[in-house]
């Protein structure tokens, strides 16, 4: 799965990739911005390929002679909340993952992940239980029904703090006192990110779009803040979903915010 494509001198390519048995690696594609016949359609986005990789190396990446495209989703281009979810995912991924970790569950997840969305377009739900399922494949769950500090039972005054992993009772929250970071977690986003933990398959997880905003919103600001304090770098594509949830909310005529 391509998750990055970055230019390199006049016609080379920087790839980055998630292989199903060498996890996420680079590839130094040569000539592949001029290539008509090498990587035919590979070195675009949101694309399933098999590379052909040489013995050698140059610059410290492994170099890649061509690439045959075994899936692609064109039509998520066309669909601007489709785009920007998926590439979203994408960069999450290239920046989460750790370098040769091989993860076949997150390969299965991101194939399905891009079958629901071409087919039925943006969803906060389902992007929410991809996040969740991308943490939870690299060991990074937020612990949501537990107290992080001290293990008791989350109510209805409590927090959530993306520097511990999650959720803390109200008296935790008294204790930590105000700290930047600190989130409420009152029960309807308890119970909505609860219910996206427990979904098992990314395409029934669409109906829970029917929760509150309020709740769906505020559940997306905690495990986005999980996901940027984990990330080496801010992501770029929580920008561009930002800007354009702030148009389509000033134009009510457009479809729903993702």
């Amino acid at each position: 799965m391509l998750l990055r494509a970055v230019p390199y001198r006049d016609a080379d390519l920087i790839l980055h990739i998630f292989s199903v048995e060498h996890g996420r690696v680079g590839l130094l594609a040569r000539g592949a911005r001029r290539s008509k016949r090498r990587f035919v359609g590979a070195t675009s986005g949101f694309v399933l390929a098999r590379f052909t990789v040489g013995s050698g190396k140059s610059q410290d990446l492994r170099v890649a002679e061509s690439a045959e495209v075994m899936q692609q989703w064109e039509a998520l281009a066309l669909d601007v909340g489709a785009f920007a979810h998926a590439n979203y995912v994408l960069e999450m991924v290239h920046e989460l993952l750790p370098e040769g970790h091989p993860e076949p569950a997150l390969a299965e997840l991101l194939a399905q992940y891009f079958d629901e969305l071409q087919a039925h377009g943006a969803s906060s739900s389902v992007l929410r239980f991809v996040e969740y399922s991308v943490l939870d494949i690299i060991g990074n769950a937020p612990q949501l029904d537990q107290c992080v500090r001290c293990a008791g039972d989350i109510d209805g005054n409590a927090g959530f703090l993306a520097s511990r992993g999650g959720a803390l009772c109200a008296a935790c929250v008294a204790i930590e006192g105000p700290r930047p970071g600190l989130r409420r977690y009152p029960m309807p986003v308890q119970d909505y990110l609860l219910a996206i933990r427990a979904s098992d398959d990314v395409t029934h997880v669409r109906k829970l779009d029917q929760v509150a905003d309020d709740a769906r919103l505020a559940a997306r600001d905690l495990l986005v803040a999980l996901i940027t304090h984990l990330a080496p770098r801010p992501l770029r594509t929580l920008e561009f979903i930002a800007k354009m949830s702030s148009a389509l909310r000033r134009n009510p005529t457009t479809p729903p915010k993702p």
